[in-house]
């Protein structure tokens, strides 16, 4: 004879339950005993803020990373999660910055739909490298039930970079499920008309905090946008 049907064996109850948790909430209820670490084990991996972690932490999320529904990284770290299991996303959070060595020319191009490779000037035979918002683009196209896209800068980067590129702008511009983008970074007045001309239609909510060159000759300010 079966025994009683646990609640937690209910997958929609059990998701409701974990949307209104805290991240620690979960890991305790993990904790409790072999049978609520069995339903809520998974749930662990519903939030993930990935930095530069050891390898052997990295691979650990990365054989979870069908779990993850909100998932906040650094550009740097982006490669790692394209892989065919990191595609249930329902947030994604970039944050865009740089090691001295790959950075960006500090001017933007003319036209963003040049080619994405920079070359590294300096050397006797220059070196051609693919640029990592690539990978982010990559991110965006393999979670089509993506809902809320955040893109940031590092604070304590001053230089210009480049993260809204002719691949990034397409990814966003085709994605079927995007409601909301979030946008806080430096960018100029072209680029940022780039991004409004490149909005998914079923758009919802549009908010960006941006250092604008309004007025190349003047001091720039900061303007905060927000559409609905």
């Amino acid at each position: 004879m079966r025994g009683m049907t646990s609640v937690f064996e209910i997958l929609s109850l059990l998701d409701m339950i974990c949307n209104e948790l805290k991240p620690q909430d979960i890991r305790n209820c993990a904790s409790c005993n072999k049978d609520w670490f069995s339903f809520f084990s998974p749930y662990r991996f519903k939030f993930v803020q990935f930095s530069n972690s050891s390898q052997e932490r990295t691979l650990f999320l990365l054989e979870n990373s069908h779990h993850i529904r909100e998932l906040e990284l650094n550009l740097t770290n982006a490669e790692a999660f394209v892989n065919p299991q990191c595609t249930r996303l329902k947030k994604l959070t970039l944050e865009f910055a740089y090691e001295d060595e790959e950075e960006l020319n500090d001017a933007y191009p003319d036209d963003l739909e040049q080619e994405e490779l920079n070359t590294i000037e300096g050397t006797d035979s220059p070196v051609t490298k693919l640029d990592k918002s690539m990978y982010a683009a990559e991110l965006i196209q393999m979670n089509q039930g993506l809902r809320t896209l955040r893109i940031d800068s590092d604070r304590r980067i001053t230089k210009p970079l480049r993260p809204l590129t002719k691949s990034i702008l397409k990814a966003i511009a085709n994605h079927p499920c995007l409601t909301t983008i979030q946008i806080s970074m430096s960018l100029p007045c072209f680029v940022l008309l780039k991004v409004l001309r490149q909005l998914p239609r079923q758009l919802q909510e549009l908010d960006i905090y941006v250092n604008s060159d309004l007025h190349q000759d003047e001091q720039q300010d900061d303007h905060q946008y927000h559409m609905h």
